[in-house]
């Protein structure tokens, strides 16, 4: 399993020079490049992150919503139908899961 580097690690290395190498100033234009997208790629796992615990828990508060008026013997305001809305949560939270494991997927490429 690769070993988890982070973006400043990938920025500030550096490789002993030789005589027939690679341009340092390319390899490390490149390494910046990388660390830059790393960079990017987590923060946007991240913001996947916060909107999939925001939908769960929306669909938490839906689901206690209705819960609730049925043991206090009352309907819920969409006249009883609590699954209008969850075929469409689902689907949400299916693309944002997919996207979360696509953008780690290019992360563990980059590492």
């Amino acid at each position: 399993m690769p070993v988890p580097v982070s973006p400043d690690e990938i920025a500030s290395k550096t490789f002993p020079a030789t005589l027939r190498g690679y341009s340092r100033t390319e390899v490390d234009a490149y390494m910046r490049l990388l660390a830059d997208e790393q960079r990017r790629l987590h923060g946007r796992v991240a913001e996947l992150e916060g909107l999939l615990l925001a939908a769960q828990e929306a669909q938490r508060a839906e689901e206690v919503g209705p819960a609730q008026e049925a043991e206090e013997g009352r309907e819920a305001p969409d006249g009883g139908d609590s699954d209008g809305g969850d075929s469409e949560l689902v689907e949400m939270f299916s693309r944002a899961l997919a996207e979360v494991r696509a953008v780690r997927g290019r992360l563990g490429a980059i590492v």
